[in-house]
């Protein structure tokens, strides 16, 4: 124990054996008692350091520990210096504030390392403080747009793959055969943190890559959606900005497609289909009115590549992305307006299977309703309704495709039932009229008027009385 106090007594004069031992008892321990310099347990590194600052202040010959030694001590002293991976949070903000000024003053430098750098800072975006995850999506965020004049690029933008888990379907790297690897969607954590804070940064952060990326091009698709969740944003500061730059991508198209745009204004088609229904008003965030014709035009020419995931994302398990998703597909139906006819049969069909498995959506689900019923002709969506309402065995839900977990006859003919009203509210009425008898006489069958639900009966209730109201304005 006489290692370990510091204000010991020491004998002036130890005895021979003494100092044999204890040259024994070191020369046997150094090696593991080097190793335990860098253990994780601050008490135990300590006396390690202590027992070893005594032992080798006895040593005569040194020269044998030296290898083992001084690896152990340049080890512990790096290890002072852990920049973005250090454990203490202000060390990862100043290391941050160091690369992005670094990736600002010096270019040509930086340009070469911005991908490993945005690579290394990935992790940092998980951090359990806000502040920390603010700082790493600023200095991603220099870093990506370090200009590489040479090649007409951000430096960093290849790094944008990683960070939202992308690979191409047809692209296999030939070391996923020999090690594991994980793919984590950054970004989708980012778009639904807590923190307003670190969402404003993030969103921020989007808009100016969309806007001023040399070849913002190759990356508008994937980056779209982010900018489309801003717009649905709960923050309206978060929402009003998102929607600023959506009206800038939208002049910028209007001058790069300027032969279309004309066309289109000349001809005076936008809007005018007697068909849909333009008129009516939209939900929030767009009580302004239409978004304009080149943002629609935009966001349009983009949209297919996301529908279908946003889609998947309306069943996922978690009530956080259900809710995402059901916002930012009602921002895609009121951008795409009748271009969505394309996808109605897959829209229709994740209602159905969607409805009633989250009654806290289903007020943003009827309006996603409502909106598609204004830009879909009922032609496009009654055989699928119908055939459900009537019970066809081969539209019929499987048990396990629906997000209650239950597909019953009843269950399905009431959904089947208010989606029909939620769709009839959007559509104009002099389009659903050619289709009334067709309607009564699926609904007037006997094993749909024979049925005992509540809910049933007042769904129906709802379709027949929708129907009797436009029988009589049009008399």
């Amino acid at each position: 124990m006489q290692f370990l106090e510091d204000k010991t007594k020491q004998q002036e004069s130890p005895e021979a054996p003494d100092m044999i031992s204890a040259s024994e008892a070191f020369a046997e321990m150094a090696k593991p008692l080097f190793k335990r310099f860098n253990d994780p347990v601050e008490k135990v590194r300590e006396i390690c350091i202590r027992i070893t600052t005594k032992c080798i202040a006895k040593e005569e010959d040194l020269l044998r520990y030296l290898p083992y030694l001084l690896p152990a001590i340049t080890n512990r002293i790096n290890s002072q210096y852990g920049g973005v991976h250090d454990d203490f949070h202000e060390i990862n903000i100043a290391s941050c504030r160091i690369l992005a000024t670094i990736s600002n003053h010096l270019v040509s430098v930086m340009k070469h390392f911005t991908v490993a750098a945005v690579r290394t800072l990935m992790p940092l975006l998980l951090h359990r403080l806000a502040r920390v995850r603010v700082a790493v999506v600023e200095t991603i965020r220099a870093l990506v747009t370090c200009p590489n004049v040479e090649k007409c690029k951000g430096s960093g933008t290849e790094a944008i793959v990683d960070l939202i888990g992308h690979r191409d379907e047809n692209v296999i790297p030939v070391a996923s055969f020999y090690t594991a690897e994980v793919r984590l969607n950054y970004f989708a954590k980012l778009d639904q943190d807590r923190n307003p804070m670190v969402r404003r940064a993030f969103f921020a952060m989007i808009s100016d890559w969309m806007v001023n990326l040399p070849d913002r091009y190759d990356h508008e698709s994937r980056l779209l959606p982010y900018l489309l969740s801003a717009v649905s944003d709960e923050d309206t500061a978060i929402s009003h900005d998102a929607l600023q730059t959506l009206e800038v991508l939208g002049e910028r198209y209007e001058r790069e497609h300027g032969e279309d745009v004309i066309e289109i204004k000349q001809y005076g088609v936008d809007g005018k289909n007697p068909t849909y229904n333009y008129h009516a008003p939209l939900p929030e965030p767009f009580i302004a009115g239409r978004p304009s014709l080149g943002t629609r035009l935009f966001v349009r020419g983009r949209a297919r590549r996301f529908l279908g995931p946003i889609l998947r994302e309306l069943a996922n398990w978690q009530d956080a992305t259900r809710a995402h998703a059901v916002r930012l597909l009602k921002c895609v139906l009121v951008y795409c307006e009748e271009t969505i006819t394309v996808d109605v049969h897959l829209l229709v069909n994740t209602l159905l299977r969607t409805w009633g498995g989250d009654h806290d959506l289903l007020l943003e689900l009827r309006q996603c309703a409502d909106l598609t019923g204004r830009f879909a002709a009922p032609r496009t969506y009654l055989p699928i309704l119908l055939s459900r309402i009537r019970g066809d065995s081969d539209v019929v839900v499987p048990l396990a495709a629906t997000a209650s977990g239950g597909a019953t006859t009843v269950s399905q003919t009431t959904v089947a039932l208010e989606i029909l009203h939620g769709l009839f509210q959007g559509s104009l009425d002099k389009m659903v009229l050619p289709h009334v008898p067709e309607i009564l006489e699926t609904i007037a069958m006997p094993s749909i008027l024979d049925l005992e639900s509540k809910m049933v009966k007042l769904a129906l209730s709802r379709v027949l009385l929708q129907i009797t109201e436009l029988l009589e304005s049009t008399w």
